[in-house]
């Protein structure tokens, strides 16, 4: 049955079975969203470390600031990941087959597309947030292409690019509250 859902014999408590390369493929994708979730709250609980209190950062002209800026991590985030999905697929569809969801879920043709619009959508919300910001993210977003189109062929760089983009969640939150 190719349905995404499959009913239960009759008499049996009316449950609805998710085929599971389905199941595992929306975790995959459920992941990558916590992933990134648990990165913009790590950037969230800095900012507040940084103003001094959760008082400070609630303030009227530091507020949208904040969200603004935690939107466009989370656009930028995002793009890197799919980027990551897209440059990593011949190894993932080797390796990991069931967690691969580009060409099963979406396209890899929209896939690009969407990476690409993310990406440009963080930045632009990025250049209203304030200048080191938006210096830091295009800084950041220039390591996650990096790493992601030349990372089979970095060798020890690899590590280095990986650990810029990963400390860079310090400069970010210190940008987005002393900007």
């Amino acid at each position: 049955m190719s349905s995404v859902f499959r009913l239960k014999p009759r008499g049996s408590p009316c449950w609805h079975n998710l085929n599971s390369v389905y199941v595992q493929q929306a975790t995959a994708v459920f992941f990558r969203l916590w992933k990134i979730l648990i990165i913009m709250l790590g950037v969230f609980t800095i900012s507040v470390y940084a103003a001094g209190s959760f008082e400070s950062i609630s303030q009227p002209d530091m507020l949208p600031l904040l969200i603004k800026g935690l939107i466009s991590l989370f656009f930028i985030l995002c793009a890197g990941y799919l980027m990551n999905d897209l440059c990593d697929i011949t190894y993932d569809l080797k390796n990991r087959p069931e967690k691969v969801f580009i060409g099963k879920i979406i396209t890899q043709s929209a896939a690009k597309y969407v990476s690409f619009g993310f990406f440009v959508l963080g930045l632009t919300i990025g250049i209203f947030v304030n200048i080191w910001y938006i210096g830091i993210i295009v800084f950041i977003s220039g390591g996650l292409a990096i790493y992601n189109f030349f990372s089979k062929k970095l060798g020890i760089l690899k590590d280095i690019v990986i650990s810029l983009i990963v400390i860079s969640i310090y400069p970010i939150a210190l940008a987005l509250t002393l900007g």
